[in-house]
């Protein structure tokens, strides 16, 4: 087929067919790029969803077409923002400076049900990690940016756990798993600011793509660790889910997640223990001993602290932006309101307000 004759196929009724038109112009020799940015003015929208699976395919050929994608994921149409978010994914470090306009995409996103395409697709775009399971096999821009240093640096912070929290809301497993996946990348303030949206990762089970679910815990467990945060002790034991599907991967997270902790985890020696019943030989039994032997023999633990305590940070800053203590009254008490969600908050409010009573 000649480029031209392709390139009519990119207005394919058909995802599948516009994908493989896309991967065909992609073979080609030629600058497609301003055919394609025509097409993505388009009326029809399957020619604006083919433009944008083609300049993906394209990759850094399409390094200057960016501007024009990163537009496309606020498409009023879900099938072109989805390719959008797809093409930006398939360029990846070429199209990092489109990360805000992602993320303003995700939290401007206002689907609802237990199906959420769109914010799927933007959700793969942003975080997502490639495996054998479809339907990407490539890394979202976190992924693929943080090969060259933090993703997150630059960023605006208010943007970015606004974005993160709308993934870590969706019924997905899968897609929490991609908004976690930059709990990876959190500074200590980073951490204060998602205290409640971090444990809520844990706690807070998926309502599909179940067989997902874990992703979310393992990014946010191996945040506690690096910060020392007690919770992830309790709640790694609490989650091990000794008789669910899945333990294969489950089980191995859980050990590592032990394992970093080391000594701090000595409390709940009893309840490794008492899994030696689970497991008489074979990796599982192995991976438990060893994470018995490393927590025993640690005699120097690292001290542990509380998730309370870095939102106690995080209070203390909101303070500092404060002129008087009427204001800082005034600011715990609307904490209800300002932060309904946001039970560390809240409390961090009320240590506040009853401080010496």
């Amino acid at each position: 087929m000649t480029p031209a004759e392709i390139m009519s196929d990119l207005a394919d009724w058909s995802p599948i067919a516009r994908e493989w038109a896309a991967k065909a112009l992609a073979e080609k020799e030629g600058d497609f790029i301003p055919q394609l940015l025509t097409l993505l003015k388009s009326k029809n929208a399957s020619e604006r969803a083919g433009a944008c699976a083609a300049l993906g395919h394209l990759g850094e050929r399409s390094a200057k077409a960016v501007p024009e994608i990163a537009q496309a994921l606020s498409d009023a149409e879900s099938t072109v923002a989805i390719a959008a978010g797809y093409a930006l994914a398939r360029l990846g470090k070429t199209a990092a400076s489109a990360l805000p306009d992602l993320m303003r995409a995700l939290v401007l996103c206002s689907e609802e049900g237990s199906l959420r395409p769109r914010q799927q697709a933007l959700g793969y775009a942003f975080g997502h990690v490639k495996a054998r399971t479809a339907p990407l096999y490539f890394n979202g821009l976190l992924a693929q940016t943080a090969e060259s240093g933090n993703p997150l640096d630059g960023l605006d912070r208010p943007l970015l756990y606004s974005a993160i929290t709308k993934l870590l809301h969706d019924p997905s497993g899968r897609v929490r798993g991609c908004g976690a996946y930059a709990f990876q990348f959190f500074s200590r303030e980073d951490a204060a600011n998602m205290a409640q949206q971090i444990h809520d990762a844990i706690k807070v089970p998926s309502m599909s793509y179940m067989m997902f679910e874990d992703a979310p815990r393992v990014y946010a467990l191996d945040l506690m660790a690096r910060f020392h945060l007690k919770e992830g002790v309790p709640l790694a034991i609490e989650t091990f889910g000794l008789k669910r599907w899945g333990a294969y991967a489950r089980f191995p997270a859980r050990f590592k997640t032990l394992q970093a902790y080391a000594g701090s985890a000595k409390p709940f020696l009893p309840r490794l223990y008492a899994m030696r019943e689970n497991w008489k030989s074979g990796e599982h039994r192995e991976n438990l001993e060893k994470t018995i032997k490393i927590i025993e023999s640690d005699q120097n633990p690292t001290p542990l602290i509380s998730l309370h305590d870095l939102v106690d940070e995080r209070l203390a800053r909101d303070f500092a932006k404060l002129s008087s203590d009427k204001d800082r009254i005034d600011l715990c008490r609307n904490a209800s309101k300002t932060h309904p969600e946001d039970t560390f908050y809240q409390a961090a409010c009320l240590r506040y307000l009853t401080k010496g009573k």
